[in-house]
């Protein structure tokens, strides 16, 4: 679908949309991304689509490039990009993208922390659920819902005092109610900031 799209702005010489679909044309060709020079291919589609200045769509070709990033152990780049997305989320108002930004500056601060719970990654995961829930966006409540989950699971599997102070505590996984999935989150929160 990408290559088709490309075709047809290619031959209308929409430049944005070419450039916009040549990014996710890479992105979706290179499921593992095992080596950094395919990393490196999709940063420079980045760059050259950024280069146009994008309102539409910025933050999100931005969350992209940064989720590779964050999953390829490049914490200080992913961080670098997703600091990129707030500020022109602030300068343009584009929003859409604004929870799952904050919900991946969680997890990159997290891992740059040896995956310890710091004050930024408390925040920032505070921010992604008050940002989703203001929004109604069911689809960023319930990614960082699951994060969130994992995240608790994780650390009582590691921590014995934890498990005994709260044994068998299960977390609601209904992600149909915007309230709820907001009060759960918070409630996650809450769990986390103990083992921190």
């Amino acid at each position: 679908m990408a290559a088709a799209s490309i075709d047809i702005s290619r031959a209308n010489e929409f430049q944005f949309w070419q450039r916009q679909q040549t990014i996710f044309q890479i992105w979706a060709s290179n499921e593992t991304w095992e080596d950094e020079h395919s990393i490196e291919v999709l940063k420079q589609a980045v760059d050259v689509y950024l280069e146009m200045e994008p309102v539409l769509e910025a933050t999100r070709v931005l969350c992209l490039m940064a989720n590779v990033y964050l999953r390829h152990g490049y914490t200080f780049c992913c961080l670098a990009m997703l600091n990129r997305a707030v500020h022109m989320a602030t300068n343009t108002g584009e929003r859409f993208y604004l929870a799952e930004i904050y919900r991946l500056r969680g997890e990159a601060e997290m891992i740059s922390a040896n995956h310890r719970i710091t004050k930024a990654a408390h925040e920032n995961f505070s921010q992604a659920l008050a940002i989703a829930h203001e929004q109604g966006a069911l689809v960023w409540q319930v990614k960082t819902l699951d994060t969130l989950r994992g995240i608790n699971d994780t650390l009582n599997k590691s921590s014995a005092q934890s498990a005994s102070k709260s044994p068998n505590r299960r977390i609601p996984s209904d992600n149909s109610d915007s309230g709820t999935n907001f009060a759960t989150g918070l409630e996650l929160l809450n769990l986390m900031a103990r083992h921190g």
